[in-house]
């Protein structure tokens, strides 16, 4: 016998809204090792939003569109229903997956043999590491390992060969962050941040140690370097090049030539290669503040006859606090220059000039504009850690 549509709307109806939807005891518990499956959460959150607005939707097209049978959806609907079989109890641990390779514990032991054996240890790659740490133990692949390191924020870098700071690069960087504390986002901008580098020929035979991000200038991650004047040290530091950055501004790079031993630059090619460049931008009508480093040619003293020459041409700068690379931001834009002409095949001369010039044009003016907004932190920072290496 066919009903009438109004009892079937009225029986359709009623299937849906008198079917109570109660939670259990896999919600009850906050502390549940698992929740409950995604298509049984999505069945009861349907036929729930569909009595509370009175649809006329049958539950057997709830079922349909869900993808479950008719049995098991009553079976999920019904109130005071047992857990999900042994998986679903809460009270039961996640055992469900391959078993991890490398365990906290193990990962335990691992970080503290690093982080209590200094440089030393630092310097070590995963499998000595291992090694060391469960010499008794199966070796795991290079990859697991790597993948474990990564998953609590290691990485392997090339290690900052920046020496201690001294008592006088303290009270530098004290003063440096009395008269620059409280400079705002727009006076920071104005600021052009300049810098030398060098770049050699093959590899510079740099240490890699196992880090976090942000420690790059401690204690255990800084590779130790000692001055040497001798022929090999000379030919390894082939190109020297000068450049200068700020905000929304990337200079030209301008290279030029050195007697000495460690590429450093003298009063008069600082005067005729890198002030003649900024001369250019003065006539242009450019208004900036250079930030330089405290290399002797860049007139740091009083009787010198740079500081003179700056003095005459109107040009306005301050000097860094010595010893300070965290505290200039074209640091790090050097930083990522080399990474990029690593990469680069660069055995000859011109293979090496046409890389640094092809390095430079690729760093994103992005990129140096959130260095340089980034100065506001490192005074923080600076603040906070008391004149001691920053982060940065």
């Amino acid at each position: 016998m066919e009903l009438p549509p109004t009892q079937l709307f009225i029986l359709s109806t009623t299937m849906v809204i008198t079917r109570p939807i109660t939670p259990t005891e896999e919600e009850d518990n906050p502390d549940a090792c698992q929740k409950p499956t995604p298509i049984k959460n999505k069945l009861r959150m349907v036929t729930k939003f569909c009595q509370d607005q009175n649809l006329d939707i049958h539950q057997t097209a709830i079922f349909s569109w869900a993808g479950v049978p008719p049995r098991t959806g009553y079976r999920y609907l019904q109130p005071n229903q047992g857990s999900r079989r042994h998986a679903n109890d809460p009270y039961t641990t996640e055992k469900r997956g391959r078993k991890r390779l490398i365990q906290d514990s193990d990962f335990t032991a691992l970080e503290d043999w690093i982080l209590h054996g200094g440089f030393n240890h630092r310097v070590c790659n995963y499998i000595e590491v291992w090694i060391e740490v469960f010499p008794h133990r199966d070796l795991p692949c290079d990859n697991t390992l790597r993948k474990a390191f990564q998953d609590r924020g290691y990485h392997k870098c090339i290690a900052c060969q920046k020496p201690f700071l001294t008592e006088k690069s303290i009270r530098e960087r004290h003063s440096y962050l009395n008269i620059r504390r409280f400079w705002t986002l727009d006076q920071w901008r104005t600021v052009r941040f300049s810098d030398e580098c060098h770049f050699g020929l093959g590899p510079r035979r740099k240490l890699k140690v196992i880090r976090r991000r942000g420690e790059r200038y401690h204690d255990d991650c800084i590779q130790k370097t000692f001055k040497s004047k001798n022929i090999q040290h000379k030919n390894e530091k082939r190109w020297h090049v000068w450049a200068a950055i700020g905000y929304n501004f990337k200079s030209k790079l301008v290279f030029y030539e050195s007697s000495s031993s460690n590429g450093k630059m003298t009063g008069k090619i600082y005067i005729d290669r890198v002030l003649s460049e900024v001369q250019n931008w003065i006539d242009n009508g450019q208004k900036f503040i250079l930030e330089e480093d405290q290399d002797s040619a860049h007139g740091v003293g009083k009787d010198s006859q740079v500081r003179k020459y700056k003095e005459q041409m109107g040009l306005q700068y301050f000097f860094n606090a010595s010893g300070s690379p965290d505290l200039a931001p074209i640091e790090n834009i050097w930083r990522a220059q080399k990474q990029k002409i690593n990469d680069i095949d660069h055995f000859s001369d011109d293979a090496l000039v046409e890389a640094i010039y092809r390095a430079w044009a690729e760093i994103d003016q992005g990129a140096i504009n959130r260095y340089v907004d980034s100065m506001v932190r490192r005074m923080d920072s600076l603040h906070h850690r008391n004149g001691d290496i920053t982060e940065f």
